[in-house]
């Protein structure tokens, strides 16, 4: 089995944080909560700008309760944080390697 590079470590260490935070938010009904929730929501904030409105409005007249949404909306937001890191971690080897040559 391949080794994961410590850049993928990383993506992977911050996206948990980001899922269990925005998970246990509900649970607290105080500033813990709040804080939860807002550190979900920034860790997640590129893929969810990208495809939160999509998942809403494709699924928003169906039949899905609101935490189904939530959740898949959630998961879509990790899969396009993973398409952007990987973008991004082709555009940093890319440069790195014109730079050595």
């Amino acid at each position: 089995m391949p080794q994961l590079r410590l850049a993928w470590r990383v993506f992977l260490a911050v996206e948990a944080v980001a899922v269990l935070a925005s998970a246990t938010s509900g649970v607290f009904q105080n500033s813990v909560g709040v804080f939860l929730w807002g550190t979900g929501f920034v860790l997640t904030l590129p893929g969810t700008v990208l495809v939160g409105p999509l998942v809403e409005s494709a699924l928003w007249s169906g039949r899905l309760g609101l935490r189904s949404i939530y959740a898949l909306e959630l998961l879509a937001a990790v899969a396009a944080n993973a398409v952007l890191w990987a973008c991004g971690l082709w555009v940093i080897r890319k440069v790195r390697a014109r730079g050595a040559s």
